[in-house]
């Protein structure tokens, strides 16, 4: 279920949700408020790293959602030649290192018009600094803020507690199905391309477990996050968990010992196993850990996960 959120009513508040965003998505480094009211701060309010190393500063800029006649404002009241004017500034603030990336953090809503404006702008900006200027409208708030629900915890508790928009049990459990629908929990394990992948996927199934962070596997940015497993409200539930855990770790360390014995052959676009009832094993530990998650799933009235392991017979006279 979305929730749509107010926005922040001090601008020292929009400032602290960017700055969480950012530690959110990116990992690389810690973010952190840049200066304080009153100093020069070349029009920036937070700092950060992206995944990739990147200078990142975020400017903040509260705007009023609607009219006095209750007319939702659009981000008209922001210009490209003001992002121009902020490039500028902060071009010649940050001299050495350049920022890479610049974010414009606004309460007003979405405009195409100055989205297809910035998409011009960042042509020629890469042409002559490389900094690529961006737009995080409410909408893009929003999104982070039902992406990562520990978010509104840390800015929206009253407003929740005042609700019924949230379940704990609800959001745990649909954040570990996520956690489960991959490639990992689908493919019997002959059919796999990269080994190397496919365990580093059971990794990151037991970070979810434990931590309630989910990565993406292409540049290990958190995609979403939850609350750990052990929060769930139902003590069978966490049980079943610790045994699908041990169970993830047994994947690990099969795997490692088939490495290790020269049974698992990675190759360019496949793998090579020389032993069948490695195969077998593999889908069988995955099978059981379905079957459990399903149960799970079902009791806490979310829609079981569907995977082609799940169909036994299929593989077991394989």
């Amino acid at each position: 279920m979305r929730i749509d959120y107010p926005p922040p009513s001090h601008w020292q508040d929009l400032e602290e949700l960017s700055k969480k965003i950012a530690e959110l998505i990116w990992d690389y480094g810690s973010s952190s408020i840049f200066g304080r009211q009153g100093q020069n701060q070349g029009g920036i309010d937070v700092v950060c790293y992206d995944n990739f190393g990147k200078l990142t500063g975020i400017q903040c800029k509260k705007r009023r959602q609607a009219s006095q006649e209750g007319e939702l404002i659009t981000s008209k009241i922001l210009s490209i030649s003001l992002i121009k004017d902020e490039l500028d500034s902060t071009d010649k603030y940050f001299q050495f290192p350049h920022l890479e990336r610049f974010i414009l953090g606004t309460t007003a809503a979405r405009d195409v018009n100055i989205q297809k404006e910035l998409i011009e702008l960042n042509h020629n900006q890469i042409k002559v600094n490389g900094c690529i200027a961006e737009i995080w409208f409410w909408e893009d708030y929003l999104e982070y803020l039902n992406r990562f629900p520990i978010l509104g915890y840390w800015f929206y508790n009253a407003f929740l507690k005042q609700s019924d928009f949230y379940k704990l049990d609800t959001h745990i459990l649909t954040f570990l199905k996520d956690a489960f629908d991959r490639p990992a929990f689908h493919t019997p394990f002959h059919l796999e391309n990269k080994a190397t992948d496919f365990i580093q996927a059971i990794a990151d199934t037991q970070e979810a477990i434990k931590t309630g962070i989910l990565r993406s596997r292409e540049d290990r940015t958190i995609y979403q996050s939850s609350f750990p497993a052990s929060k769930l409200s139902n003590s069978r539930w966490n049980t079943i968990l610790i045994d699908i855990s041990n169970k993830l770790q047994d994947l690990r360390l099969l795997y490692t010992d088939a490495i290790r014995k020269g049974l698992i052959i990675e190759h360019t676009e496949v793998i090579q196993v020389t032993d069948h009832d490695l195969v077998n094993k593999f889908n069988n530990i995955r099978y059981e850990i379905l079957k459990e998650l399903n149960i799970i799933l079902k009791e806490g009235n979310i829609t079981s996960l569907d995977s082609r392991l799940l169909d036994y017979k299929w593989y077991m006279d394989d």
